[in-house]
């Protein structure tokens, strides 16, 4: 077997086919609960050599879809796999092009990107990429030049993992990337076409809805941060000001404010269900570990004789707190199996 075209479709037209039929490799189609009104659509491409259609009864959305297709070719023995959209965006020829890099970079995640500045890159496209792309390098420290982009070749190596994360809508294209990211996949980046049909009405994205599933938890962490660091750093600044020494008034103001965030991120945030002992062992492991790292930074600042302890601390506690989202997503509140 070798790599597999994978393009998820809800309520495709007929430009679906034509993009089928130029492309020389084997491909799955995922029937996205279009209903139908689309099923002629499918049916043809049944037809087409090499091409297998898989059906969802009802719409479950782009993630889910992907991960259909995926275990479809796992099943079947591809070397490889190449997601592509089914709405126009992608040409045969850059579709073709990912996938030949899967070959000249084994073992990287290859991913077809888009050029932002052309002038017919509508402006939602544009500033939503530049706002997913720059998250992105704050929360994983690695650059990506387009974080959205649906054309994607996936090495053998990182195929049965992406079958399982979580994510059924457009979430789960971050999550793959954030994946691969966490755990040393490089990104190989191959320049494609920048196709935007009809302003990109043809996209089935919502852009409040699907941020929200993107960004979310996130927005929700960020905010229980926001609200105990400034419970911490009003009790580091009532400790210290009522005469209490440095060590001693971090580790006062964190044991409060540490709870918490706990609370808040065991039952808001991450909400994965995990149990309360070895869920707040590993939380607290890490809070001892941020405190020493936060005074240890402070007392280093201070023989610089700066003014504002507290925008001081401030500071310290920003920088830690992406490294502190990650811990707590990847290893506090992991994803029970």
């Amino acid at each position: 077997m070798e790599t597999v075209v994978l393009i998820p479709a809800y309520k495709p037209d007929a430009k679906l086919l034509g993009l089928v039929a130029d492309l020389c490799c084997p491909v799955i189609v995922v029937d996205d609960g279009s209903g139908g009104d689309y099923a002629a659509i499918f049916t043809a491409l049944e037809q087409l050599p090499r091409c297998v259609v898989l059906r969802h009864n009802t719409n479950r959305g782009k993630g889910a879809a992907l991960k259909t297709g995926m275990r479809e070719a796992l099943v079947s023995g591809a070397t490889g796999l190449v997601t592509a959209d089914a709405d126009g965006q992608h040409l045969p020829e850059d579709i073709l092009s990912v996938k030949n890099a899967l070959d000249t970079h084994p073992g990287k995640l290859v991913l077809g990107c888009r050029d932002f500045s052309q002038a017919q890159c509508p402006f939602k496209s544009r500033a939503g990429n530049i706002i997913t792309r720059r998250i992105f390098q704050l929360m994983t420290g690695v650059p990506c030049t387009d974080t959205q982009t649906g054309l994607r070749g996936i090495p053998l190596a990182l195929l049965r993992s992406f079958s399982e994360i979580e994510g059924d809508r457009y979430d789960y294209e971050m999550n793959m990337l954030i994946y691969a990211a966490k755990r040393g996949y490089g990104f190989a980046e191959v320049p494609i076409h920048t196709i935007y049909l009809d302003d990109n009405k043809s996209s089935h994205f919502k852009p409040f809805l699907d941020s929200l599933r993107i960004y979310g938890q996130i927005i929700i962490f960020t905010l229980v941060s926001v609200i105990c660091s400034a419970v911490d750093i009003s009790l580091f600044w009532l400790f210290t000001s009522s005469g209490a020494s440095l060590l001693p008034s971090i580790a006062a103001a964190r044991a409060c404010s540490s709870l918490i965030n706990f609370l808040l991120n065991k039952n808001i945030t991450f909400r994965r269900g995990n149990a309360l002992i070895p869920a707040a062992l590993r939380y607290y492991t890490l809070v001892v570990c941020q405190m020493f790292t936060s005074w240890l930074l402070l007392s280093l600042i201070a023989r610089i004789n700066l003014p504002y302890l507290v925008l001081q601390k401030a500071a310290v506690d920003f920088a830690l707190f992406i490294v502190g989202y990650n811990m707590q997503r990847m290893l506090v509140f992991r994803k029970r199996r």
